[in-house]
């Protein structure tokens, strides 16, 4: 068994249990032999001020998180509200046609369309912002179900992104700010207004 003095610290002579802990130990007393307040990443081992404003910031975002959502939301729903207002302005004569389901979505059957990865089918609401824009979709568009409900293809619930980004950008942020051009038709999304 080994001698207890071993396990001494070397600058203030105080003993340890284990050579790993009077190691570290005698580490931090060589670097501060006055054991005063030790600053490691800008916090004192005490409550300090900086500790203090953080945790007064966390509180303050954490009770106005709900009134923050509230206003990017409303303001989204301003965004989509034009674009509806420009879809029944269109006031557009859908033809009829059959759709079944498939892949969580409705599609048209019999028809052959970029999005349908080689089978003959076409998802409906491609379908319907082609009718709407009167053309094919520019390239990389993506479209939005405004409720989340894939099955709901009313025109009113149905907005075009302008990339795959955008739409990710959407879905997984409470507070990103749409953006609607009123002369291309097509959403953007950004995380803070300009």
């Amino acid at each position: 068994m080994s001698d207890i003095t071993e396990f001494q610290c070397a600058f203030c002579s105080k003993y340890f249990v284990s050579n790993r802990s009077r190691a570290q130990h005698q580490w931090k007393c060589k670097l501060n032999p006055d054991h005063k307040d030790v600053w490691n990443k800008g916090l004192t081992s005490k409550t300090s001020e900086i500790v203090r404003r953080c945790s007064i910031a966390k509180s303050i975002t954490i009770k106005n998180k709900p009134k923050v959502i509230s206003i990017y939301k409303s303001h989204n729903d301003l965004e989509i509200s034009k674009w509806r207002d420009y879809v029944i302005s269109l006031n557009l004569d859908i033809p009829s046609y059959s759709t079944r389901e498939n892949q969580g979505y409705k599609i048209l059957v019999g028809n052959c369309h970029m999005h349908s990865q080689g089978t003959h089918y076409k998802f409906e609401q491609y379908y319907l912002m082609e009718l709407v824009f009167n053309s094919p979709l520019p390239k990389g568009c993506i479209i939005h179900h405004v409720d989340e409900n894939k099955l709901n293809n009313s025109l009113d619930n149905l907005i075009v992104f302008k990339s795959a980004g955008d739409h990710v950008r959407f879905h997984n942020s409470n507070t990103a700010y749409l953006e609607y051009d009123q002369t291309t038709h097509l959403f953007t999304c950004i995380n803070k207004p300009q």
